[in-house]
């Protein structure tokens, strides 16, 4: 009964029931392949069970049934996924360099593509830009961290603390503590409880031969 799938579908996308909302979804466009709503609803329980990039291949796949924002919306969730995928520990530093390397990749694409369409101005875009610092920051390329932050804030772009942290590292890696140090703060302010970011400090204020303030760090720490 097409109709009762309909409302069990409804319902259930109403929860974070999400691999119901899949299953429920997948019964109904059996029936009815075309059904806007169950589309819609598989995609977003897909994307509620953290499976990025099937979410937005689906989507992609019937991107009539979405808003251009929504789509970004999925775009922005997987090259944040595949970011996150670079962070993680492999078996060796190969692959999780390779891994980086297509993350990086993958974001300059999608960059590239928003910045053609006009849409270089939209959160998922600066969303996107933020994340390609962090991966960035992840292969080594501090050069290009530092460029892509004094890009961002002479766009007048504000930089979330997550970001700024991986700034903050990257000038710690270049040696230059006093900047460092300018910039974890800034990143402490946004985001307090953040202790990679606290460790930072504390050993840029160190190398600043700041060490009242480098006890003062590691002591509340």
């Amino acid at each position: 009964d097409i109709e009762l799938l309909s409302a069990a579908l409804y319902a259930s996308a109403a929860t974070d029931h999400h691999a119901d909302t899949v299953t429920l979804a997948e019964r109904m466009l059996a029936i009815a392949p075309q059904d806007r709503d169950a589309i819609r609803a598989r995609v977003f329980a897909l994307r509620g069970l953290g499976q990025f990039m099937l979410a937005l291949e689906l989507a992609e796949q019937s991107a009539n049934a979405f808003s251009s924002d929504e789509l970004r919306n999925l775009i922005g969730d997987q090259l944040a996924a595949l970011v996150r995928q670079g962070e993680q520990p492999t078996k060796n530093d190969v692959e999780r360099l390779a891994a980086i390397d297509r993350a990086i990749a993958e974001l300059d694409r999608r960059i590239a593509i928003w910045g053609a369409e006009g849409a270089g101005g939209t959160p998922e875009a600066h969303t996107a830009r933020f994340n390609r610092i962090l991966a960035l920051e992840d292969r080594g390329r501090s050069d290009e961290v530092i460029a892509e932050y004094n890009t961002l804030r002479s766009e007048g772009i504000e930089v979330p603390p997550y970001a700024l942290k991986a700034v903050a590292d990257a000038y710690a890696r270049h040696r230059e503590p006093e900047n460092a140090r300018r910039i974890y703060e800034l990143a402490l302010a946004g985001n307090p409880k953040d202790f990679d970011a606290r460790i930072g400090l504390f050993y840029a204020e160190l190398e600043s031969e700041d060490f009242d303030a480098a006890f003062t760090t590691i002591d509340a720490l």
